[in-house]
């Protein structure tokens, strides 16, 4: 029997490269879709602090995996990323486990991927800006893996605090950093998205809060909405359907998030 590979966050990341990763995710969800695999909805035990989930899943000849994630909000406020994760592979013939990696690299790049991948089949042909609704690791990760995918005018990013949306602007390269106008939540959301922004993503963290301050107008015209993590979509109604308007929301599955079903825009 082989030893066990393990891999750690370091080894994770210098492993990925987006443009290989989004034709895996394609393939991926074109099988989802078809039904070729086996992912059946997440399974989760809570905290008074946050939650660990189990999201085991099988694509014949990819993949027979699980990974366990946890979810604690208050991470944050100690320098930690909310979301950590491990994730476990295993040889589909004999069960024999192949390998443990850090999941939390893989969760943060997956994600942004996954919604770049999904906008790129779904958006506006004409889709030119970007608006960004939270600023922080996962904020980072769409940002990446949009601006990888598509050729933008402009990058909007709105977050709780105008501070982090700043700051993650000052992480950009020289190319990207200036296409970002820097939108402070608190004041009014609904800058993010209107005027013409063709694209939009939006993720757990974007709250009741956030919704509640993006103001009463409608944007000019529909906004694609991209991204709901799963059964966390129920978090998505703190955003008001107006400032959406009239455009499409996107979720992985409907079958994780049952509540998705209601939020359609239209």
């Amino acid at each position: 029997m082989a030893p066990l590979l393990l891999l750690n966050a370091d080894d994770v990341r210098g492993l990925i490269d987006l443009p290989t990763l989004f034709g895996a995710l394609e393939a991926a969800l074109r099988d989802l879709s078809a039904g070729r695999a086996s992912v059946p909805p997440r399974v989760v035990v809570r905290t008074p602090d946050g939650f660990l989930g189990s999201m085991p899943g099988y694509l014949p000849g990819t993949a027979l995996e699980a990974k366990l994630v946890a979810v604690f909000p208050g991470n944050h406020e100690r320098g930690l990323p909310s979301h950590q994760a491990l994730i476990a592979l295993f040889d589909e013939e004999t069960g024999v486990p192949l390998c443990v990696m850090d999941g939390t690299i893989v969760t943060a790049v997956r994600t942004g991927a996954t919604a770049a991948v999904a906008a790129r089949a779904l958006a506006r042909d004409d889709a030119r800006t970007l608006a960004i609704l939270g600023a922080g690791v996962q904020g980072r990760s769409h940002l990446d893996a949009f601006a990888s995918l598509f050729e933008l005018d402009e990058i909007r990013v709105a977050s709780r605090t105008g501070r982090h949306a700043d700051e993650l602007a000052e992480l950009l390269d020289d190319v990207l950093r200036p296409l970002v106008v820097a939108v402070r939540a608190e004041a009014r959301v609904a800058a993010a998205v209107q005027d013409d922004a063709g694209v939009g993503v939006a993720y757990r963290g974007v709250d009741r809060t956030v919704g509640e301050a993006a103001g009463a107008e409608p944007p000019e015209r529909p906004v694609d909405l991209h991204r709901c993590l799963g059964n966390e979509v129920p978090a998505v109604p703190g955003l008001p359907k107006h400032v959406v308007g009239g455009g499409d929301l996107g979720a992985d599955s409907l079958r994780q998030g049952p509540a998705s079903r209601s939020l359609a825009c239209r």
